[in-house]
């Protein structure tokens, strides 16, 4: 079995090799949107000095990539992650503190804001793509195409509410 090496890059930049990675956690589930969760070691808790929490590389709201590769494997880095940071905190366990980074797809953007929509003579697949499009996010493939309606109606929900429920609506679910 070979050795997995990660790097990890913040708006196309490459961590600093010298920060230690304790672990990665990468979860995606259907229906949900994809997260991770990066801890590092950082600093120091008694003199309150955390050199890597300091800088802006895990700055809330910057692009950060997770790529991993098996040492000596052809094929080179393989992407398995790809959002931004929700949030940043550090945590003290004696004798080491550490930098935990909380990280989302770019689809958490279709999660903030309740809205009432109505879509007019379009089908499920149009609206959806409409939601998406405004959102700066692309749609994938859709598994069946639906018939067109007179109204659909979004009330007093987030975009990513309105998709799961049309998908359920025709038995589909959403992969992200």
């Amino acid at each position: 079995m070979s050795v997995v090496t990660a790097t990890i890059l913040s708006g196309g930049k490459v961590m600093d090799p010298t920060y230690e990675l304790v672990s990665i956690d990468v979860r995606r589930e259907v229906d949900r949107i994809p997260s991770a969760n990066l801890m590092l070691l950082d600093g120091d808790a008694p003199q309150r000095v955390f050199p890597i929490s300091d800088m802006d590389f895990f700055e809330p709201g910057k692009e950060i990539e997770i790529k991993l590769r098996y040492e000596g494997e052809p094929g080179g880095d393989q992407t398995v992650f790809k959002g931004m940071v929700i949030r940043h905190g550090v945590e003290s366990r004696p004798p080491r503190s550490f930098l935990t980074v909380e990280l989302k797809d770019a689809a958490v953007r279709l999660t903030q804001g309740r809205r009432s929509k109505v879509f007019r003579d379009q089908t499920d697949d149009q609206a959806i793509g409409a939601i998406l499009a405004a959102a700066g996010l692309k749609k994938g493939a859709v598994a069946k195409a639906d018939p067109q309606q007179p109204e659909l109606v979004q009330y007093h929900c987030t975009d990513w509410d309105f998709i799961l429920s049309r998908a359920d609506f025709h038995g589909l679910r959403v992969v992200v």
